[in-house]
């Protein structure tokens, strides 16, 4: 998506035609980024992320739990604001 900004605004006519047009890379590199910025603290595994200092817990026939969450981020198709939801 290209903006054209016009003494430091936006050029409205220019986004409202291109705001159908849904940014799946942009959308996918912030993914990326959240989850590189705590990337000290959890092991990601597929799309789940565990905390690396919280404790598990040990059943007896030799699994363990682990608390995790998902990250998702939803872009609305019909308006502008960006969802950023973190499952704990």
């Amino acid at each position: 998506m290209q903006l054209f900004i016009h003494d430091h605004q936006i050029n409205q006519n220019e986004f409202n035609s291109q705001i159908n047009t849904y940014p799946y890379h942009a959308i996918r590199i912030l993914e990326i980024l959240l989850k590189r910025s705590i990337q000290d603290r959890i092991k990601i595994v597929s799309n789940k992320c565990y905390f690396f200092d919280e404790p598990s817990e040990e059943f007896n026939n030799g699994f363990e739990k682990r608390h995790d969450f998902i990250q998702s981020l939803n872009l609305p198709s019909d308006h502008l604001p960006l969802n950023i939801q973190t499952k704990l």
